[in-house]
This record gives C-alpha cells, sequence and structure tokens, in this order.
C-alpha cells in the first residue's frame, strides 16, 4: 500500500526492513511498474505521489495547507521525520525535466529534495522533518510552506523521451 501510494501500479518485488520500532520504520522496496504510456509529444512523466504512511497523509484533518491562515494550534504526534527516495532507470532516454535539488528550513522544520541524474539512473530524494509537537497559528506560514513544497508535483516528477 505504501509503495502504490507513492507510484499507482506498482508491484512488490522485495521489500528489506532496516529498522522496525514504535517510533521508527525504515524499509527499502524494489518494484517494478508498467511503463506509463508517452504523451502527444512523446514524452513519459513518472510523478510519484505522497506517502499513505507518510506526515502529510497522516496529519489531523483540518489541517489544510491551501489555508493562508489558521487560528488555532495544529497539533503533530511528535517530532517527525520523513524520506522518501526514488530511484528510476532511465537509460538512454533523454530527461525533458528534473525537479531542481532546494532546502527550504525554517523554525517549524525542513524540506530538502536532491535530484541525482547519473550513469542511466535519476534519484530524487524527498525529506520532511518536523521538529515541534505543536504549531501555533503565527506559526502556520512555515509549515505550510514546508507542506506546499511536499505536495508540489513540480518536486516529485520526472519527465523523459
Amino acid at each position: 500500500g505504501i509503495v502504490q501510494s507513492v507510484l499507482p501500479g506498482a508491484e512488490v518485488q522485495g521489500y528489506n526492513p532496516e529498522a522496525f520500532g514504535s517510533f521508527h520504520v525504515t524499509t527499502g522496496f524494489e518494484f517494478t511498474l508498467k511503463a506509463p504510456e508517452p504523451d502527444v509529444y512523446g514524452r513519459t512523466c513518472i510523478i510519484a505521489g505522497i506517502s499513505a504512511a507518510g506526515i502529510t497523509s497522516n496529519l489531523s484533518s483540518d489541517v489544510h495547507p491551501y489555508d493562508e491562515q489558521r487560528s488555532s494550534p495544529v497539533l503533530l504526534s511528535g517530532k517527525m521525520l520523513q524520506n522518501i527516495e526514488l530511484r528510476v532507470k532511465t537509460g538512454d532516454r533523454e530527461i525533458v525535466y528534473l525537479p531542481e535539488t532546494q532546502v527550504l528550513e525554517n523554525d517549524v522544520g525542513r524540506f530538502t529534495l536532491t535530484v541525482e541524474n547519473k550513469d542511466g539512473w535519476v534519484t530524487i530524494e524527498r525529506e520532511l522533518s518536523l521538529n515541534k509537537t505543536t504549531v501555533q497559528p503565527e506559526e502556520w506560514p512555515w509549515l505550510r510552506a514546508i507542506l506546499l513544497e511536499e505536495s508540489d508535483a513540480a518536486n516529485r516528477t520526472i519527465l523523459m523521451k
């Protein structure tokens, strides 16, 4: 379910639980994914989704990044860290679009996007960390900015020919 939330249609071939605890889980997955149909321009687009077990999927139902302001605090279950690394074998295909590496850090947390294109492989790593358990209404713009970067499809897209 986690893999399919990040890449719909993916079929898990194997997995490797590296750490499993009450507050920390690290697992690697190997999967296959049928190549998406090219668009009218001959481009293949892969957009990684938001993890069903990730931070944004587990926020309270009243947390909406599209809201510019909040009048109540956001209560989190603890300090959180989420890391999703996606490696895609591109072979000799031409890369049309990749997101740019970036870091957004503020008093609430950090969003880091690392992108590497090397030896026929593209690696996109997204890390989201929140360092507070309560985000006050005046801190909402900081949390909102981080959540918007995490959910922005431009930060999760690979486009190739």
